[in-house]
């Protein structure tokens, strides 16, 4: 029986993991607009399932308005409602005056990826995308700097880590981030970076003593990464892994000890993590998942950069 439970969950396992692609995100809140078409733009706001929407647009005549809409959204990527213009308000200086809300049309909102986005107002429409001015997604390792906390598993028993990323170094195989575990022992090194072949960004960690932790992720928007961690004997290749979920909590610059948003208090490390029978634990959870040759490429080259940052 227990034989057969086993099975059953590695069946699901691996059925989750091959389908992940199929999940969808939670839409991005931010700044939107159009890179072809700067100077006007909108922001959304996702909180729970209800949205708000305001548009800094123009009239036919050139002359600005300001456009809002919000409610409970029609699904989890989409969303549609009354539009208003609102008019009259609050003047710079002057005594409060409660804004006039014009009837304006519809407003729908579209999610084709996290970040990008179709928002139609009565009746125009405009193809849109998050804009990110933080962090330069077209940098082989910004995006990384700072602290991700990541939580790994499935079905009950999840595991958690927190990694670090405080530099960017040269190497003969191009630029990549280095750090360590904030999660417990800082000499716990990782190095990552982005690795073309694969689109997606990859991590490796010095687990423990026997073991490495390999991370191979995308982002979906600046602060949210997903994808698998694949935990294995040092002497060994990564094949097995199970699904995992990151979240950026501390900001490049608040690594550094500069004043710049992340969370300041650590959580307390069990003396077991870092240790060869936590990463023992999480490998018996594992199911086996296909590792093309690109991501094998990437771990060998993020083995090389492990090494060489650990003998300096």
């Amino acid at each position: 029986m227990r034989r057969r439970i086993a099975a059953l969950v590695s069946t699901l396992l691996a059925t989750w993991l091959s389908a992940s692609s199929a999940f969808a995100s939670l839409p991005d809140s931010g700044w939107y607009f159009n890179a072809a078409q700067s100077g006007r733009g909108f922001n959304i706001e996702i909180q729970n399932n209800v949205l708000f929407l305001a548009g800094f647009i123009y009239d036919a005549s050139g002359n600005p308005i300001w456009v809002v809409s919000g409610g409970v959204m029609s699904s989890d990527h989409t969303y549609s409602g009354a539009a208003y213009m609102t008019a009259n308000g609050q003047p710079l200086g002057g005594a409060y005056n409660a804004p006039t809300n014009v009837p304006f049309g519809t407003a729908t909102v579209t999610w084709s990826t996290t970040t990008s986005a179709t928002i139609t107002i009565n009746g125009y429409s405009f193809a849109v995308s998050r804009e990110l001015f933080g962090v330069d997604f077209n940098s082989i390792t910004q995006p990384l700097l700072g602290e991700l906390s990541f939580v790994e598993g499935a079905f009950g028993l999840y595991f958690g880590d927190r990694i670090m990323f405080t530099e960017t170094r040269s190497s003969p195989t191009g630029p990549y981030a280095a750090g360590h575990s904030s999660g417990g022992s800082a000499s716990r090194i990782a190095v990552g970076s982005y690795s073309p072949g694969l689109n997606k960004w990859t991590i490796l960690l010095d687990s423990s003593t026997s073991y490495y932790e390999y991370f191979v992720l995308t982002f979906d928007g600046a602060n949210i990464v997903e994808g698998t961690a694949s935990t294995f004997l040092k002497t060994d290749m990564p094949g097995s892994g199970l699904r995992t979920v990151g979240f950026r909590t501390q900001s490049a610059q608040a690594v550094l000890g500069q004043n710049a948003p992340g969370i300041q208090s650590l959580v307390a490390s069990a003396d077991l993590i870092g240790s060869d029978a936590h990463a023992a634990t999480k490998v018996a959870r594992q199911v086996e998942i296909v590792m093309e040759p690109a991501v094998l490429e990437a771990f060998a080259r993020l083995k090389y950069l492990l090494q060489t940052v650990e003998t300096q």
